[in-house]
């Protein structure tokens, strides 16, 4: 017992090392800034977070499962840094699908509306930045994929190279 509340001490550990830096009293967002994000709590961006999908279940009623599995009630408790390797790949997958399915839609309401609440819930900038980019790469010219990427852990990915645009805050474009 004591093993398994150390190694989960030791993830909690690295994790707040591995992501990114920010103030005390801010948090990652998508659709606010830093300090008002961290005046959100966890209930109002859930609330969010289910407006934005149920918007895109209108477009779209292949959103629906998700309704009962990253957006449930039950959800709201699960802390992907204290979970098992097996149900965070899991987790993973159920992402991977969500943010597949959400791509042509990247540019609404929305979606942003959804991709707060899995900001704060999953910390998909850390942990899930290969699916996000299979979700945005498409809208590299737009300031909706520069805002994502200056929230995304690129170091020691293969998306690195975009460090750039988080210091020019500048879109790529085509050429």
């Amino acid at each position: 017992m004591a093993t398994d509340l150390a190694k989960q001490l030791e993830k909690l550990r690295q994790a707040d090392h591995a992501g990114i830096v920010l103030p005390k009293n801010t948090k990652a967002s998508f659709l606010f800034d830093a300090r008002q994000a961290a005046e959100l709590d966890l209930q109002t961006i859930h609330s969010l977070g289910l407006n934005g999908l149920a918007e895109l279940r209108k477009l779209n009623e292949r959103f629906a499962p998700f309704e009962k599995t990253l957006f449930g009630t039950t959800a709201k408790s699960v802390d992907r840094e204290l979970q098992t390797k097996e149900a965070n790949e899991k987790l993973d997958q159920v992402l991977d699908q969500f943010l597949r399915l959400l791509s042509p839609f990247f540019l609404l309401p929305a979606a942003h509306k959804a991709l707060e609440y899995l900001i704060r819930r999953y910390k998909i900038h850390e942990y899930n930045v290969d699916s996000i980019f299979a979700c945005i790469l498409p809208f590299h010219e737009t300031n909706f994929f520069v805002r994502m990427v200056l929230l995304m852990k690129l170091d020691r990915t293969r998306w690195h190279f975009l460090s750039g645009v988080r210091k020019s805050q500048a879109a790529l474009k085509r050429s």
